[in-house]
């Protein structure tokens, strides 16, 4: 006999991962304003462009890369690009 905490963990594998294609999805909040949908990927597109724009200008210069704080810049900028390329990736599976 199974305890009640396998039995738990059971069912919600079972109700989380439909049968088929093996992936599951995150519902939406139904109380989700559809602004805020709006302003995601508005901030996540503009953290993209800005800060690819700012990769670009850093390094196509080698008197940029040679500075310290400039090398900071850049390891900022890189982690606030992939951090708006998963902030739009994590949304668009969450609305879809």
């Amino acid at each position: 006999m199974a305890s009640t905490t396998e039995t738990t963990i059971e069912t919600l594998l079972n109700e989380s991962i439909p049968e088929g294609n093996g992936t599951f999805s995150i519902p939406v909040r139904p109380d989700t304003d559809p602004i805020q949908h709006i302003l995601f990927l508005v901030f996540g597109a503009l953290g993209v462009v800005g800060n690819g724009y700012v990769l670009i200008v850093f390094l196509s210069s080698e008197h940029l890369r040679s500075q310290q704080i400039n090398i900071f810049l850049i390891n900022q900028s890189v982690a606030d690009f992939l951090a708006c390329v998963v902030l739009i990736i994590t949304y668009k599976d969450t609305v879809s």
